[in-house]
């Protein structure tokens, strides 16, 4: 859901709920993935040129801030492929220690080409020894 933004130095707040408190459950990863999804086709459709998305999920969520960085990362790459020009995005942490933790998840963070890549040379390696042996 899309609101004004009243005193922010912003056009829109999107809302996101991706807790089910009623079931008592916590924060999938892959309702993560598709908040973002569905924000950035908002911002675009909106025309906004800049998001700042929190890190979905960690904390009450129970995510750690290593898989829900990693989740929002690959689900931006997803949806990058729609989005018809640039959009900046801001991860937004809340202390020193969630920053040190997404520095890291940033550092190590490889691209889907990069993860697709070590795939397929693992299954070619798979395959290999199984032709071999």
């Amino acid at each position: 859901m899309r609101t004004g933004a009243g005193a922010l130095d912003a056009r829109y707040v999107y809302h996101a709920v991706v807790i089910d408190y009623e079931l008592q459950k916590g924060t999938a990863a892959i309702d993560v993935a598709e908040v973002v999804r569905n924000v950035v086709g908002m911002a675009v459709a909106d025309g906004v040129r800049s998001v700042a998305l929190p890190l979905f999920g960690a904390g009450v969520g129970g995510l750690s801030v290593e898989i829900s960085l990693a989740t929002i990362l690959e689900a931006l790459e997803t949806a990058a492929a729609g989005v018809p020009s640039p959009l900046s995005v801001e991860i937004v942490v809340r202390d020193v220690e969630e920053f040190q933790q997404a520095a890291a998840v940033f550092q190590e963070y490889e691209g889907r080409e990069a993860r697709q890549a070590e795939e397929d040379r693992l299954a070619e390696e798979a395959v290999r020894k199984l032709l071999e042996g």
